[in-house]
C-alpha cells in the first residue's frame, strides 16, 4: 500500500478510506473505487452526511437514518439525527426525552442484564443504557457493530412507523426487557402509560 506524504497519516486519503472498510493496494485504486449503488469514493467523500446516508449508507448499514430499498424514507434514528426537515425541535425534544426516561436504548446488552438467564446477547462495556445522545455521538451510522445482528432496539429505530406506533412499540419492548412485562391485547394500547408508571414507582423505590 502506498503511503501519501501527509504529515498527519490518520488525516490521508488511505486511512480514512481504510478505516471506512475499503480495501486496496494503492490510493489510484480508491479515487476508482466503484462502491456500488451508483457510488465511489472520490463522490461519497464530497457529500455531507445527512447525503451519505441517503445515497449509500442505507444499503449497507443498520441506523443509518434512512430505510433500505428504493425509497429513501427517514426513520425514526434519522429524526433523532435531524434528517427530517418537516420534525420540529419540539418533537425531537419529546422523542428523545421519551426514549431517555424509558432506559431502554440498546439495555439487552448491557452487562448489567447478564443476569438474567435467557439473554444470551453479546454485551457491551456499559453498566446502564445509552442516552440518545451518547449513542448518536458515538455511532454515525456508518459502520457495522456487532451488538447489532437481530436486535429489537436496532428493528424499531430502523423503522419509518409513526412516532406514536413507535413509542408504543418501544414502551412494550422496554417493560420487557426492564420489568419482563408482557403486554396483550388490549394492554398495548396503554404500553405508554405502563412504562411511565413503572418508571415512576423504579424511581421511588431507588430514591
Amino acid at each position: 500500500m502506498q503511503i501519501s506524504s501527509s504529515p498527519y497519516p490518520y488525516l490521508s486519503r488511505e486511512h480514512i478510506a481504510s478505516e471506512m472498510g475499503f480495501k486496496f493496494n494503492d490510493i489510484n485504486e480508491i479515487l476508482d473505487n466503484n462502491m456500488g449503488y451508483g457510488m465511489s469514493f472520490p463522490k461519497y467523500a464530497r457529500l455531507d452526511r445527512k447525503a451519505q446516508a441517503a445515497a449509500y449508507d442505507r444499503h449497507i448499514y443498520p441506523l443509518s437514518g434512512f430505510t433500505k430499498g428504493d425509497e429513501a424514507k427517514v426513520t425514526i434514528i434519522g429524526k433523532l439525527r435531524g434528517y427530517d426537515p418537516d420534525f420540529t425541535s419540539e418533537q425531537l425534544s419529546d422523542l428523545k426525552n421519551f426514549i431517555n426516561e424509558s432506559k431502554g436504548l440498546f439495555v439487552e446488552y448491557i452487562q448489567g442484564q447478564q443476569a438474567k438467564p435467557d439473554n444470551d446477547k453479546p454485551k457491551i462495556l456499559r453498566d446502564t443504557p445509552y442516552t440518545v445522545n451518547e449513542f448518536l455521538n458515538e455511532y454515525r451510522g456508518d459502520r457495522q457493530l456487532l451488538f447489532m445482528q437481530n436486535s429489537r432496539t436496532v428493528d424499531l429505530l430502523d423503522s419509518d412507523m409513526s412516532v406514536d406506533e413507535f413509542k408504543e412499540e418501544w414502551a412494550k419492548y422496554a417493560l420487557k426487557e426492564r420489568f419482563n412485562i408482557t403486554l396483550s391485547g388490549e394492554d398495548t394500547k396503554n404500553a405508554v402509560n405502563i412504562l411511565k408508571e413503572m418508571n415512576e414507582k423504579d424511581i421511588e423505590k431507588n430514591a
